[in-house]
């Protein structure tokens, strides 16, 4: 073979693996169908079971287990899932600020699309998730005039779930909505004050997850699972470069 002939059989080749990962790969539906790296998460979205009492507006396709909802439903509430609890040792929470800590428990812990904010993969880590600013406003009003005793709720799982200071109210604390939000759990969420293109922590189980609709504003910050179908592409271009060279 001359030498302008291997040029372009590298050539057609190279041709052949840009085309094959920029056409075949399909990051944001690859994403979607892995969950959290949880030991509480499934590898896979699916419906729950039987067994499967409560975060209902996920039941239909869902990342947690059914015994999740079963532990979220009970009067542990996270206690033996995460080693804290909701209350923060500050007293009982009022019923509206339960429910809220619930249906943030149960979209973290149920919610597919979260994924796609993965801070690593390997890590159960979110980052600068959007939630909607009236989710947002909403929690903070239900709890308001609660006690809570970390600003944010890593700190108190990394102290064994003891509350080692005073509590305060969450208005004392977070303000309003936006501090709530993202100070709760560190920098997991952003509060969206557009409301579009957020999630929220609750919906009709009747009716399509609106979660799925949401994007990152940067794709390419997302920690994702590598296409199988990239892979397979990518080898079988690269096999025809190794073909080509030697004809």
């Amino acid at each position: 073979m001359t030498f302008k002939g291997f040029q372009i059989h590298v050539q057609v080749a190279i041709v052949l693996i840009c085309l094959t990962a920029v056409t075949c790969q399909d990051p944001n539906q690859d994403l979607l169908d892995y969950c959290m790296d949880g030991f509480t998460h499934k590898i896979t979205p699916s419906p729950g079971g039987e067994g499967y009492v409560d975060c209902l507006s996920w039941k239909s396709r869902s990342c947690c287990r059914d015994n999740y909802t079963r532990e979220v439903a009970s009067e542990y509430n996270v206690t033996r899932l995460y080693g804290y609890s909701w209350d923060q040792q500050c007293g009982n929470l009022s019923q509206g600020c339960e429910q809220y800590w619930k249906d943030e428990t149960c979209f973290f812990g149920c919610e597919p699309n979260i994924v796609r904010w993965r801070k690593k993969v390997g890590r159960l880590d979110i980052y600068t998730l959007p939630v909607c600013g009236h989710v947002c406003d909403s929690w903070f009003e239900a709890c308001k005039h609660d006690m809570v005793c970390y600003r944010n709720a890593h700190d108190l799982r990394q102290a064994g779930g003891i509350c080692d200071r005073k509590c305060r109210t969450y208005e004392q604390v977070y303000t309003d909505g936006a501090g709530l939000c993202e100070m709760v759990w560190g920098s997991s969420f952003k509060y969206e004050a557009s409301n579009k293109n957020c999630f929220v922590f609750r919906f009709d189980p009747d009716t399509e997850n609106p979660n799925s609709k949401v994007r990152p504003a940067n794709t390419t910050a997302t920690s994702g699972v590598p296409s199988s179908r990239t892979f397979l592409f990518s080898f079988t271009a690269l096999v025809v470069m190794t073909t080509l060279l030697y004809i």
